[in-house]
């Protein structure tokens, strides 16, 4: 699961799957909460402003890192609401069958 960011309310920005990179926390650990003082239960509306992104100021690499990573199509949309996507669907839309997909062991085809 994954969310499309809206207006960032709904969204941890630490611990949940919105940035392309993965949950934040995941890809820059603990420390980087401590750093940039926005507290470990932030939404990701704390970075938004409009439909732009306001990154907190820092020369860190790791934060900088996050920064260039985020395409300038991925833009928020404060007028609309987050929305948690099935990323294994192909059109995001969620299906048992997508569901059972994405579980089951696949293995190599067998001529009996």
């Amino acid at each position: 699961m994954r969310y499309r960011v809206g207006n960032g309310s709904s969204i941890s920005l630490w611990f949940d799957h919105w940035h392309l990179l993965g949950p934040l926390i995941e890809v820059f650990g603990e420390r980087f909460i401590y750093d940039y003082g926005l507290g470990q239960n932030a939404k990701v509306e704390a970075i938004i402003d409009g439909q732009e992104w306001h990154w907190p100021i820092s020369r860190s690499p790791a934060w900088l890192e996050l920064i260039s990573s985020t395409p300038t199509s991925f833009r928020p949309d404060s007028r609309r609401p987050d929305v948690l996507q099935w990323i294994d669907a192909l059109k995001g839309s969620f299906s048992a069958r997508g569901v059972w997909e994405s579980l089951r062991p696949h293995h190599s085809r067998v001529d009996w």
